[in-house]
């Protein structure tokens, strides 16, 4: 169910589909997967179903900053939710998942890095409406872009736009 959205552009990114209301069902659910950069991309979504345009829109991204580091984001019903300063080891593959959990309301960001070891960050959800964490975009998840499919549109999420 992966379908690329920008056509014979070799810019690499992609939307991931899954069955409607499968978000708005779950009362807990994780995304996870492995994940490897060089590290410089700054303020790039790898993963997310909002217009990432703003972190306050309704949905959820996990982007990676320079640092390298990585940036979880939750938000729903104008509050939102950040964990930030995630480190990773930039060249090596990275395990990084983001688990929500509707009823006792945290944010937990996991990374496992075989150079640094295993990170876990949680933050209380507050005032998010999580019923809207499935965005608004429809049933699907954007890679190496937002949920829109139009955030990284410049620079495939690599070191940025052409100067």
């Amino acid at each position: 169910m992966f379908k690329n959205e920008r056509g014979s552009a070799a810019l690499g990114a992609f939307k991931l589909d899954y069955p409607a209301g499968l978000l708005d069902s779950l009362q807990v659910f994780t995304i996870g997967f492995w994940f490897q950069s060089d590290g410089t991309a700054n303020d790039r979504s790898i993963l997310g179903n909002k217009d990432y345009n703003s972190g306050g829109n309704p949905g959820i991204t996990i982007a990676q900053w320079a640092g390298p580091e990585l940036r979880f984001n939750l938000a729903g019903g104008g509050s939102r939710v950040d964990i930030n300063g995630v480190k990773f080891t930039a060249n090596k593959p990275v395990y990084i998942a983001m688990t929500v959990d509707k009823t006792a309301k945290p944010m937990t960001a996991s990374v496992y890095d075989s150079e640094l070891g295993f990170t876990r960050r949680s933050t209380a959800t507050g005032s998010v409406n999580l019923a809207q964490v499935a965005g608004v975009f429809g049933p699907h998840i954007g890679l190496n872009e937002d949920g829109r499919g139009t955030y990284g549109i410049c620079c495939a999420g690599t070191k940025g736009p052409p100067k």
